[in-house]
């Protein structure tokens, strides 16, 4: 009852198209009071594999991913929420019944700098900030995944470019005091691996410096971590309070030495699947179980996708059908798994 009470006073923000997209990312008033930073999620931060709140105890972060950001365009008197299908009803779908504690929202680094025609940037993030309330209000933590092109050559100049690296300083500057929101730092694979984790680093760095507690996801993408990891400074030692994201596609190669890449990593690093998806045929409940298998055995946190675009999980979520696919059926079991936890919290539990 709480938790409903706690919806119902917080109304729906419509947005209002703007026709000047400045990248003006500043938080204004109406966003402060919009992100609930009272609420009874904590500021997550990495021990050892493991993710933990601030009391230590271990986070488990399943969820889904929800499209559409990019192109966002919310008719008149609409939210950016109700546009990609988050609206009150569909909120209450995924928290009360799905049980997802993480909702990804996937943005093109260029989407916060220009914004999406109808909106701009500042408008688009204000539309964000009432969401991620909304989803603090249910213990949910909403986690903006930004993806970058990748590097080029050096001749091409700095990565990231002047105006990419300000945007996405206030980016961090504006959620800092907002534990439910996270950051994923998703850059294409580079011409080589040190490349690639020498461009990560780089963002990494503009983050921090805005944004000192910030938990990052990293990753560029592939079904394995990326060869440059973990992340390390010039001193040797691994960068701090990093989780590192891989992507299970249909049309993505996973095999027994994926696996076992994949189980040593996580043995000394949070590793989660940040863009789970699976096709459709024949070979599909197995190739599905399997992958959600895997993540059990390894320990590994996941986003599935996609709550609102192909490989959909329910089947029209914008009409309020929230009839579970096969495709979502298979992430429903996920959902349900146990969850691995720390040796020091298993022997603290049988106490």
């Amino acid at each position: 009852m709480a938790r409903a009470a706690q919806k119902a006073q917080r109304p729906t923000a419509a947005v209002r198209p703007s026709a000047a997209n400045t990248p003006d990312l500043s938080l204004g008033d109406e966003s402060v009071q919009a992100i609930d930073k009272a609420g009874a999620l904590t500021r997550l931060r990495t021990s050892g594999a493991f993710v933990v709140a601030e009391d230590g105890a271990a986070v488990s972060l399943r969820g889904v991913s929800v499209q559409g950001l990019d192109s966002c365009a919310p008719a008149a008197g609409r939210s950016v929420a109700q546009s990609i299908a988050l609206d009150d009803a569909g909120v209450t779908q995924l928290t009360d019944l799905w049980g997802v504690n993480l909702i990804r929202l996937p943005i093109q680094a260029s989407t916060l700098q220009a914004g999406t025609g109808p909106l701009s940037a500042h408008d688009l993030l204000a539309g964000v900030d009432d969401l991620a309330g909304r989803l603090a209000d249910s213990n949910v933590y909403t986690l903006l995944a930004v993806r970058f092109p990748a590097p080029g050559p050096a001749s091409a100049g700095p990565f990231p470019d002047p105006a990419t690296g300000a945007c996405l300083a206030q980016l961090a500057t504006r959620y800092s005091e907002t534990p439910s929101v996270l950051f994923e730092l998703s850059v294409s694979a580079a011409p080589t691996d040190a490349d690639w984790a020498s461009a990560i680093l780089a963002l990494v760095g503009i983050m921090r410096q805005a944004h000192p507690a910030s938990l990052l996801f990293v990753g560029d993408g592939r079904p394995t971590t990326n060869a440059g990891c973990p992340l390390l400074y010039s001193n040797g030692e691994p960068a701090p309070n990093l989780i590192y994201a891989v992507g299970i596609a249909p049309q993505t190669a996973y095999s027994p030495s994926d696996e076992t890449a994949l189980a040593a990593f996580s043995r000394g690093f949070p590793v989660v699947a940040t863009d789970w998806a699976s096709g459709t045929g024949q070979e599909f409940d197995r190739s599905a179980e399997a992958v959600a298998a895997t993540f059990g055995r390894c320990g590994l946190g996941w986003a599935a996708s996609s709550w609102n675009a192909a490989p959909r999980l329910v089947v029209d979520p914008t009409a309020a059908n929230f009839a579970p696919t096969r495709w979502g059926s298979v992430v429903q079991r996920a959902m349900s798994a146990p969850r691995k936890l720390p040796l020091t919290m298993l022997l603290r539990d049988s106490d």
